[in-house]
């Protein structure tokens, strides 16, 4: 007997996937952070680029399942009978509230689309030193940001997405997105 997968199991298998790497991501930050003093961080220096690819490349890898969930979300919608409206209404109410999750999906569709993360560097490194011990962190640069199609068109997601660190705009967009699935299966879509 084959058992076939639900689309609602499959999101959220998605879902975890992105947990997943978004535990990668708060792991790389932490160890390439733990071992550097926060000054100490340079651009110039090999090992720390290589450090900062890596924490791309599982960025890159964390939009991809978030992203998916999304795309499965419209196409159950779509395929009911008659066609449900209430992700393109969600669409709507994401770009017009400038909503985090929206600027995640410009900005993934961009990455796959245009290597918007591929832009040197992708990423910039930011000290807080008001903290009680100095502390480093990756933000997305706005500028490179800028350069994206989509996020010319929408100036406030680029300011959303390098407005906090990569990890929390990552644990924010993930906690929307959830509460927009379960929203989904309240409502009997999936």
């Amino acid at each position: 007997m084959i058992i076939k997968p639900t689309i609602r199991a499959h999101i959220i298998w998605k879902l975890s996937e992105a947990e997943f790497y978004l535990r990668q991501l708060k792991h790389a930050s932490k160890e390439i952070f733990g071992s550097i003093r926060p000054l100490d961080f340079g651009w110039t220096n090999a090992d720390h680029q290589g450090k900062a690819q890596v924490f791309l490349f599982l960025f890159s890898a964390f939009l991809s399942p978030l992203r998916c969930v999304t795309f499965y979300i419209k196409k159950t919608c779509e395929n009911q009978k008659p066609p449900s409206r209430w992700y393109k209404e969600q669409i709507k109410k994401a770009v017009k509230e400038r909503s985090l999750l929206a600027a995640f999906c410009f900005l993934r569709d961009s990455d796959v689309h245009d290597q918007a993360l591929s832009g040197t560097p992708g990423v910039r490194h930011k000290v807080d030193l008001s903290a009680q011990t100095a502390t480093s962190e990756f933000t997305l640069n706005e500028n490179t940001l800028l350069t994206i199609e989509a996020l010319k068109k929408h100036r406030w997601a680029a300011e959303l997405l390098a407005g906090d660190s990569v990890v929390a705009i990552s644990e924010s967009a993930l906690a929307k997105l959830s509460d927009l699935v379960q929203e989904g299966i309240q409502a009997g879509l999936f």
